[in-house]
Formats: C-alpha cells, structure tokens, sequence
C-alpha cells in the first residue's frame, strides 16, 4: 500500500517537530553555562513572541486539526520554548540585568 500525501506531510511533521524538540537541549545547556552571555544575546521580548505564537499554534493543533502525534510534536516545541524563558529569566535575574521585554 502506498501512503498517501497526508500520510507523508504527517510523518513529515512529526519529524520535523521532534528534531527541533531535540535542539532545545544543547541550547539550553549552554545557555545555562554563561548566565552573562546569556543575558547579553537573547531577546526576552522576541522569546515570548515565539513562545505566544508556538502556544497558539498548539491550541489549534490539540483543538481544530485533532492530530495526537502533531500535538505532541507542537507541544515538545513549546516545551523547549518555555525552558528557554525560564533559563533567560533566570539568566537576567543572576546577573542584575533587567528583566524587561527588549
């Protein structure tokens, strides 16, 4: 049986998801590393942004398209997203920077 082409983007998707999910994990490890550098180089404001859009993302993949594996894909995203602000946050608060939205 050959799959058809909704099988193919699903499993497209999917992967693609999980590799991005995948490299949260060394950025987030050397974003823990340099608490300055990590004040220093990332944007709170454009972190939320992203996070906000991926959450809305995720809202419309759980509730309108209804795909298990793509919520699943989405929501590791956002995972990943939410660990970013977190370690950022953290980042800012440890190294007396402000912890503002620019």
């Amino acid at each position: 049986m050959i799959p058809s082409l909704t099988d193919l983007l699903s499993a497209s998707y999917l992967a693609a998801g999980l590799a991005v999910a995948a490299v949260y994990v060394p950025r987030v490890r050397c974003m823990l590393a340099d608490d300055q550098a990590t004040a220093r180089s990332h944007s709170l404001g454009a972190e939320v942004l992203w996070t906000l859009c991926r959450l809305i993302t995720l809202a419309y993949v759980a509730a309108v398209a209804q795909e298990p594996l793509i919520t699943l894909s989405v929501g590791l995203d956002v995972t990943g997203r939410v660990a970013m602000l977190f370690v950022l946050v953290r980042a800012r608060t440890r190294c007396g920077v402000a912890v503002r939205f620019a």
